[in-house]
């Protein structure tokens, strides 16, 4: 994947990360907990306010610490070449509020338990929930597959959002046999597992295909594994 390609599918995936904290539909943590790279919240002066728990492992640093530190995390983590030749556009980029437009650019970060600088392609976007930025930063060693990989966590999260309330009105055994069904059970099979006569079992295959509007057993396998009862 091109580094343009990269952006787009960054940015995308800050789209509906930042609508999704700006309608609180999502803490911080339960959004940071989605990307598999180093996301941050950063304030109006550029300074991270928070990490999540892969930025908190790659940078030997927690929140607390973080805001201990301050405006210093610059010098102790961002490479002096980036601080002077991009960090200047990247705020004229922020002086701009436009929140539809998209900075995407390599940098130089420090990686303290590596010791060494890595070169990273950070991308970024005005924020609405603190007029600052959400941005996504990840090593280029470590890039290939990330964009394509986050973008399904977030398809998963969206899923899970948009049907939590149809699967909530399943039965406690209705959820029990999408498990077992998912987990290549047939019919018989769940009867004389849960003790039930093979009418029930039919019964409640119907009542779950009826309450969750599905017609196939990819669309059940998609619930299960959304909802965890694999």
């Amino acid at each position: 994947m091109t580094t343009a390609k990269l952006c787009m599918a960054h940015n995308m995936n800050l789209v509906v990360i930042d609508k999704w904290l700006a309608e609180e539909r999502w803490s911080l943590e339960e959004v940071g907990s989605t990307i598999p790279a180093v996301f941050h919240l950063d304030a109006p002066n550029l300074v991270p306010l928070y990490l999540n728990y892969f930025g908190r492992n790659s940078y030997d640093l927690s929140n607390a610490e973080l805001q201990v530190i301050g405006e210093d995390f610059h010098k102790l983590y961002i490479h002096s070449n980036t601080l002077q030749n991009v960090f200047p556009r990247v705020k004229q980029f922020f002086e701009r509020k436009d929140f539809s437009d998209i900075f995407c650019e390599m940098v130089k970060i420090w990686y303290p338990l590596e010791k060494e600088y890595k070169l990273c392609l950070l991308t970024t976007k005005l924020s609405r929930i603190n007029d600052g930025l959400v941005s996504i930063t990840q090593p280029i060693e470590e890039i290939e597959g990330l964009a394509v990989k986050t973008q399904r966590l977030l398809r998963e999260e969206r899923f899970v959002v948009s049907n939590y309330h149809r699967f909530n009105h399943l039965t406690d055994r209705e959820k029990q046999i999408i498990g077992l069904l998912a987990n290549g059970m047939n019919g018989p099979a769940i009867a004389n597992q849960l003790f039930l006569s093979k009418h029930t079992v039919q019964q409640h295959r119907k009542n779950i295909n009826r309450k969750l509007g599905i017609h196939s057993f990819v669309e059940l396998l998609k619930y299960a594994q959304a909802f965890g009862v694999v």
